[in-house]
């Protein structure tokens, strides 16, 4: 299961990109249903956290203004291993190497057709579970 959580920043960004997580069936959980403005990026970033809590396998995709700030709410908490957008490869390495498993998006910087490719990148990329990144993994959770 996929979860989108967002605040006021990224809004607008995550009803387009639920438009295109559809259209690309995409299975997905909305966390963030309704406009809320002037709400804070850590209590959406709890919403996310404890849903992925309870659904370990899950991933979470979280969108800000600038990425940022949700990015670091989500490493608060033990269980999360959260990367903010760079480039594909890059994806493709929290995903392999870190076992990522939230994608932090720029809501000021991307649109949703950005967005939708960074977001397959994330979820077709395996975790290698090589011993090394397992390590270190462990050293963080």
């Amino acid at each position: 299961m996929l979860y989108v959580a967002t605040d006021h920043a990224g809004f607008e960004l995550k009803e387009d990109l639920l438009k295109k997580l559809a259209r690309s069936k995409i299975k997905y959980t909305d966390l963030s249903k309704k406009f809320q403005e002037g709400d804070d990026y850590p209590d959406v970033a709890n919403l996310l956290a404890n849903q992925l809590k309870v659904e370990p396998k899950a991933k979470g995709i979280a969108i800000c203004g600038a990425g940022q700030g949700i990015c670091i709410a989500l490493n608060r908490y033990t269980w999360i291993r959260a990367g903010i957008y760079q480039k594909r490869e890059v994806i493709r390495l929290l995903r392999a190497h870190n076992d990522g498993n939230v994608l932090c998006l720029p809501a000021r910087f991307m649109n949703s057709t950005k967005a939708i490719k960074l977001i397959k990148v994330f979820l077709n990329t395996p975790y290698s579970s090589e011993e090394r990144h397992a390590r270190r993994i462990k050293k963080i959770s």
